[in-house]
């Protein structure tokens, strides 16, 4: 079952506050790793548009917290999801 996002502080739709509800889901462990981020349902739970949160994925990519995969072939777009698997230079070794 996928999680629903919440604001854990005043709702507002700057990136920022929506870098920080994202980030502590994935440091937590409420969204597990290899877990999928999916921009509609995210954007739905935190009642914001997906400008302010496609910058936070992004923000979160660059902080090496999220992977972003590109759509099979055969879904239809708009397709964005990303996985919260870390990249080969986050991951820590065995």
């Amino acid at each position: 079952m996928a999680h629903k996002f919440e604001w854990q502080e005043q709702r507002t739709t700057t990136p920022d506050g929506v870098y920080r509800v994202l980030r502590e889901a994935i440091l937590d462990g409420t969204v597990p790793p290899g877990g999928q981020l999916r921009e509609a349902h995210i954007a739905a739970d935190l009642g914001i548009s997906r400008s302010p949160l496609r910058e936070a994925l992004t923000r979160l990519e660059e902080d090496g917290l999220v992977v972003s995969s590109s759509c099979p072939p055969s879904t239809p777009s708009p397709c964005r999801s990303r996985s919260t698997t870390p990249s080969p230079s986050t991951s820590t070794p065995a």
